[in-house]
This record gives structure tokens, sequence and C-alpha cells, in this order.
């Protein structure tokens, strides 16, 4: 669920909110600034740092003119097959979008005249990849972005009704404007706001309107009109609405709570309800591809984590134990030495093994400072020490998106190795073995086996 502590940003053709909480409400801290003027960076950024201090998810609402929306025949139901057909199909089909392909969603469909296939949704207007290119350069890439147009269709599919099965009309009235979205068997076609005049006439008006899009309805979907839900009622607009159409009008509640939206805002007005506005599934948003692959890989990183810690806490006892035996030991040798008499070379014995004791490398201490000595998107995978050998024998995946970031990353690592453990002779990178078989393609990174072994000083 979304919760009052994400944040939450707004975007208009011409205008972008910033909001720390679920409202866009200018009575808490709303932030307002020009959208040519936030995606060129010319305002002052201690506005935004409240805003950017906050250590929380974000979601993104646009336009719904912003996002395209078109059906791919594909059979397959496998996300590992489908993303990569998508990625090639809008790659192709839109070269001038580049950013297309790694800003979208897809919903598994069948249609009665298409068959099978993938309803896909992406990001299209030019405005929308230079929003998202200024929010990452400001520290703050969206983990959803979404519409208002989606948000409603999620939430009338969560109603358990017959929306899913039927050709649909919502009316979002308000005082100044009323908000068209047209849907059929579920999905979304298109959206127009519509105006309301200060003048008796205004709802003849919006009945004209409003018949001439269910109209443009008619030649996009093949189909007739089933439903209408309004949200939203004046001047017993409702049942003028039914008797001009000859069609049912449903009224839908909306959330009653009084709001300080600005207007451009309007049409988000029933759908941010103050602390509950749930976060839009994938079917419903879309998220960047490289958000995606770390919110896949966190529950790894925070499991791997967790083994470290105990891993640590398991060498940190058994040094203790160690440390003890060796101590009961020393104690137990220096009785005996008063108790019987010692020659000469057992004195000689007992202090070379004592020595080479103390020479051998703490197991503890080791495992501390390879762990220090890992540069970022390297993991450990196995580690063996052979204490009397004086030797460690090492195994990890490095992380990387292409072969330079790869070579820096392997060359970071035997920097920090040779530095954080004083090797004599040093490690070079032809002591690492590459073990090109079990390397492992992600959609954005590439996951690369290496082993080294090394000799302590």
């Amino acid at each position: 669920m979304f919760h009052k502590k994400n944040r939450l940003i707004a975007a208009t053709d011409k205008k972008i909110f910033f909001s720390e909480t679920c409202g866009l409400n200018r009575d808490f801290g709303l932030v307002e600034l020009s959208l040519p003027q936030f995606v060129s960076h010319e305002f002052d950024s201690r506005m935004l740092s409240t805003f950017q201090q906050t250590r929380s998810e974000i979601l993104l609402i646009v336009p719904d003119h912003w996002f395209k929306h078109e059906f791919f025949s594909f059979k397959s139901k496998r996300d590992s097959l489908i993303k990569p057909f998508i990625e090639r199909k809008l790659k192709t089909t839109y070269p001038h979008l580049p950013l297309a392909p790694y800003l979208s969603s897809y919903l598994f469909q069948q249609r009665d005249l298409e068959g099978a296939g993938v309803r896909v949704f992406h990001l299209f207007e030019p405005s929308s990849f230079g929003l998202y290119e200024a929010l990452c350069k400001t520290g703050l890439p969206p983990r959803w972005i979404t519409t208002a147009a989606l948000l409603w269709e999620e939430r009338f599919k969560r109603r358990g009704t017959e929306f899913s099965t039927q050709a649909a009309l919502l009316i979002h009235l308000h005082p100044h404007e009323a908000f068209l979205y047209f849907y059929f068997h579920g999905n979304f076609l298109f959206s127009r706001a519509v105006a309301l005049a200060e003048s008796a006439e205004r709802w003849d008006a919006l009945l004209f309107e409003v018949n001439q899009s269910i109209y443009l309805f008619s030649q996009k979907a093949k189909s007739d009109l089933n439903m209408i839900y309004l949200i939203g009622d004046a001047a017993g607009f409702q049942q003028r609405l039914s008797e001009f159409l000859g069609r049912p009008v449903q009224r839908i509640a909306g959330t009653g709570a009084t709001s300080a939206l600005p207007r451009e805002l309007a049409h988000l007005e029933d759908l941010l309800e103050p602390g509950d506005v749930p976060a839009p599934g994938d079917a419903y948003s879309v998220t960047h591809r490289r958000i995606q692959q770390e919110v896949k890989w966190r529950p790894v990183q925070w499991a791997g984590m967790l083994v470290a810690a105990l891993l640590f806490l398991f060498f940190i006892g058994e040094y203790l134990w160690l440390e003890r035996r060796l101590q009961d030991e020393m104690g137990a040798r220096s009785q005996m030495r008063y108790q019987q008499p010692l020659a000469l070379a057992d004195y000689d014995a007992a202090l070379i093994e004592l020595t080479e004791d103390a020479k051998r490398p703490s197991g503890a201490d080791t495992i501390l400072k390879i762990v220090s000595a890992l540069p970022e998107e390297v993991l450990i995978d196995e580690f063996k020490m052979d204490s009397d050998a004086l030797r460690l024998d090492l195994a990890a995946t490095v992380a990387a998106d292409s072969v330079d970031q790869f070579r820096n990353r392997l060359r970071a690592l035997i920097e920090n190795m040779n530095r954080h453990l004083k090797l004599d002779p040093p490690l070079t990178i032809e002591d690492v073995v590459f073990n090109l078989e079990e390397a492992k393609s992600q959609t954005v990174q590439t996951h690369y086996k290496i082993a080294w072994k090394i000799n302590l000083p």
C-alpha cells in the first residue's frame, strides 16, 4: 500500500507538483514549479530540499495522453520471453524514443479478434522522457509512473463489477470541468476534459460533448456503450444524462473529502484519498527496467547481508573459543612446569609451537579485511581458508552493465585486496580465473563468476 510517508509527484503539460503526502494539498507544503523550468533545472534547488531528504518511494502521475496503449499478438505467457519481445518491438517502432522500451508495462490478454497477445502501454510524449531524466538527475527517480485513467481502471476492476466485460464511460464531474474516460472490456481507450461554461446552457453543452465523444468511441472500439458511470452530480445531471442517451447511468460515490487541490489537478480528486492511495500494480503503471531489477534483487541482497552477519558472528565466536582454548593450554603447561622438571629441549619445542600459533592469521580479522575490500556489486560466493598453509581460496560474482564496468570493478577489487591484506607478492589480474560458462545474462546487468587464490603474508 502507498502510505502517507511516501512522496507524490503530479505533472501536467505545463507544471509539476511535489508533495510529501498523498494529498497534493497547498495547505501541507505543496511545491509547484513550471515544467520547462524544472526540466532545464532553472529553479532554486532549496525548494525541494525537504522533499529530497524524505527517504521513501515516489509515485508519479502524468497526463493520460503521455502514454500510448497498443496490443501486440504474442502466444507465450512467459515473462522472460514477453519483455525482450516488447523491447525489440518498441525499439523498432519508435527508434526516436530510446527510453520507451525501458518505461513500459504489459498485461497478457486473450481477445476475440486478435487472439492471444499483450496489451502494452508506454511513455510516448517527448515531455515525459525529459521529465524522467530531470527527476533522475535531481535524485528523484519515480518508483511508479501512472495516469488518472489507469488508476480509475484499476479501482473499478478491484470493485468486482462487470467493468472488465463492458464498454464503459466514466464521467468525473467537477464544478468547472468534466473528465470523460472511455474503457472497452476493462482497457482504457482515451479520455477528454470538457470545460463547463458559467451559463445556464452548460449542461446542454456537456451533453453535446458527451454524445460526440461516444460517437468517437464507437468508431475506435467498433462497439456501443453498455454502461455509464458518474462521479459527482449537480442539478440532476444523472437523470438528464440517462434520458438524453437512453442508457443507464450508475452513480459512484466519491471520497467525500474536501481538498485544496490546484485547479490543474482537479482530475485527481477522489483518487487521492488522504493517507490511503494504493500503489498501482504492474499492469497499471510503468517502472524503469533498472529499478525493476533493483526491486527484484533487494530480497537477495538482504539475505546476503544477513548471511554475512551470521558468518561474522560465527567466526567471532570461533575466535573467542580458540583464544580461550589457547589460554587454557598455556595455563596448563605453566602449571606442569612447576609440577615436574622439563628438559631444555621441551621448553624450546613448546616455545616454537606457541610462536607458530601466534603467527597464524586470525580468521575473523581476515574475513573483516576481505569484506572491507569488496567494491560495489561484488558478492563473495565461496570462502575457504587454510591457516596452516596460509592460503585463501575465494569465489565471487561481479555484476556489471558493461565489460568496461566489469574491468573497473575487477581492478578495484584487486587493488583493495592488496591494500587491505598487504599481499607480497601482490595479487594481479592474471591470478583471477574467469568462469565464463556460469556467467548469467540479465535484462540489464551481466553477472560474472570469478575465482582466485591468495597466499597470506
